[in-house]
């Protein structure tokens, strides 16, 4: 009962606003699937697995943005962490982050240098294997973009920029 009235109390008591360069975020999710492996109505879970079950869900992160004459530096970082109540084999943890330089050398001379991963787990319904496994995708961006107004009615722009994507599978 504690527990439930401090969560319900936090809210109230810390707030974040446009002002604050770091931030902390939190989040916790209970959901509940009937039909997990997206199966027909007669369909049977793959061996090993059960056809409902219960997903929770947990993740903690921190935010930096701030504005620093010209440059603006940005960095958001988070850990999730999902548990099913009968599929455990499904158990995930993954880490997702994002951090960037808004740079400018004058006002109308700018760019931005940036790298940025994701990491996910593949919905069982997106999966072509007739065991049960667990699938997790992990992207990967890396980026560098300039822009530039050499004259009224001219602007430059340029960047080059990298994608990786990898399945576990």
């Amino acid at each position: 009962m504690l527990a439930t009235v401090v969560g319900l109390a936090a809210p109230l008591l810390a707030h974040a606003d446009d002002k604050d360069a770091f931030n902390v975020v939190a989040g916790v999710t209970a959901t509940h699937e009937d039909n997990l492996f997206r199966l027909s109505s007669g369909g049977t879970p793959p061996v090993g697995g059960q056809k409902s079950d219960t997903i929770y869900g947990a993740n903690v992160g921190v935010r930096f943005d701030k504005q620093y004459s010209l440059q603006r530096l940005q960095f958001d970082a988070t850990a999730s962490q999902y548990r099913f109540d009968k599929n455990s084999f499904l158990n995930f943890s993954g880490i997702d982050y994002r951090g960037a330089w808004l740079w400018h050398v004058t006002p109308r001379f700018s760019g931005e240098l940036s790298a940025s991963r994701s990491e996910t787990l593949v919905p069982y319904s997106d999966q072509r294997t007739l065991t049960p496994s667990r699938s997790t995708q992990i992207n990967e961006n890396r980026q560098f973009t300039i822009d530039g107004e050499i004259a009224a009615a001219w602007l430059v722009v340029g960047g080059i920029g990298q994608t990786r994507s990898r399945n576990s599978q």
